[in-house]
C-alpha cells in the first residue's frame, strides 16, 4: 500500500512537478480530444511498479497453491491475467502512438471484472459452508458404548504413535468434536485434502469412521483409567 501510494502521488504530479510528465496538454483534432504528453525522468517507475506487482502476485499464487491454501487455481490465474492485461495495455501505449487513453478504460473494465469475480467467489464460499455443515455419517447402528477387544485397542494406540504431524492435528480436531468446516479452517486445508488425511488416519487407527474413532478413543481412555 505504501509503494502504491508513492507511485500514485508521482503519477498525479503533473501540473505540480515535472517528474512523471514534463508537459501535458489537451488538443482537439478533428473534433477528437487527445492528450499530448512529454515524459519525465520518473515515468519509467510505473513500469517497474507494474512488473514488481505482477511478480509478487504470481509468487503469492504459486505459494498459496503449493501450501494448499487456494480453492481454485482458475481464480488465481484469472487475477494474474487481469494484471497482465493492464501491463500489456501500458506497454502498447508506450510503443504505439494511440491518441485514445485506453489504459484508463482497461483499468475500469478489469476492476469491474475483479469485483464480479469476488462476488462469485463469496457466493461459492457461502454455498460451500452450507454443504460442509456436520452431517450424520451413514453407518450401521452401534451401541452408545461399543465394546472393543484388546487387539483393536492395541492397533489404535500403536497407530496414534505412527501419525504424521498433520494426521495428529486432524486426530486432535476429531477428539475435540470439531465440525468439518471448523477443521478446514483450523488446518487451512481443502475438503479433498481432509478426505485424504482422514483415510490415512482411519487406516492407521484401524477404524472406518469418525464415530468409531471417538468410541475407540473413549474405550482406550477408560481402559487406561482402570489400570
Amino acid at each position: 500500500l505504501a509503494v502504491a501510494l508513492a507511485v500514485f502521488l508521482i503519477a498525479a504530479s503533473p501540473g505540480y512537478l515535472p517528474i512523471y510528465y514534463k508537459e501535458v496538454s489537451l488538443q482537439i483534432i478533428n473534433g477528437v480530444a487527445s492528450l499530448v504528453k512529454t515524459y519525465g525522468p520518473l515515468h519509467v517507475i510505473y513500469l517497474v511498479y507494474l512488473l514488481g506487482y505482477f511478480a509478487a502476485m504470481v509468487t503469492t499464487i504459486v505459494h498459496a497453491t503449493v501450501k494448499d491454501k487456494v480453492d481454485s487455481v482458475v481464480h488465481a490465474a484469472i487475477l494474474a491475467v487481469a494484471v497482465f492485461i493492464n501491463i500489456g495495455v501500458w506497454l502498447i501505449e508506450q510503443l504505439v502512438r494511440i491518441d485514445f487513453e485506453i489504459l484508463s478504460v482497461s483499468y475500469i473494465i478489469s476492476e469491474s471484472f475483479l469485483l464480479c469475480l469476488n462476488l462469485l467467489i463469496a457466493e461459492a464460499e457461502k454455498k460451500k459452508e452450507t454443504l460442509l455443515q456436520p452431517k450424520e455419517e451413514p453407518s450401521a447402528p452401534e451401541p452408545e458404548h461399543a465394546q472393543f477387544d484388546r487387539e483393536q485397542q492395541r492397533i489404535f494406540m500403536t497407530g496414534i504413535q505412527e501419525l504424521t504431524p498433520k494426521e495428529r492435528q486432524l486426530y486432535e480436531c476429531y477428539i475435540a468434536g470439531m465440525a468439518t468446516g471448523q477443521i478446514l479452517e483450523q488446518l487451512a486445508i481443502k475438503e479433498n485434502t481432509l478426505k485424504f488425511h482422514s483415510k490415512n488416519l482411519y487406516g492407521k487407527l484401524g477404524v472406518s469412521s469418525r464415530k468409531q474413532l471417538l468410541q475407540l478413543h473413549k474405550s482406550c481412555a477408560a481402559q487406561q483409567n482402570e489400570q
